[in-house]
């Protein structure tokens, strides 16, 4: 695979994988609810992607962990916590190329 946005890289040849993140949703929301009720609504939240973190895929997962974090602080009224989203990939992939 080839890195960035090329022909041949994971962030254009990814449509399987979203299809099952997509398909894991409901399962990373009830979770997501489930560890911010059993850690007590915590003061700060680390979210890591340990793969390929270059494309849609690795923020469809952490925008989706980030607004359930949010919505439950705000059902339970608790103040939300910082979060911390660490991406990890090739040592050559330059993030500010893809949060810009």
């Amino acid at each position: 695979m080839s890195s960035g946005g090329a022909d041949n890289s994971y962030a254009t040849n990814s449509l399987l994988q979203k299809r099952v993140l997509s398909k894991a949703k409901p399962v990373l929301i009830k979770n997501t609810k489930e560890m911010m009720i059993n850690l007590n609504f915590p003061q700060s939240i680390k979210i890591a992607d340990l793969g390929c973190a270059w494309g849609q895929n690795t923020f469809l997962t952490m925008s989706e962990i980030v607004n359930t974090i949010n919505l439950s602080c705000q059902q339970w009224n608790q103040k939300p916590p910082e979060i911390d989203c660490c991406l990890n990939d090739l040592p050559n992939n330059d993030f500010n190329t893809t949060l810009f």
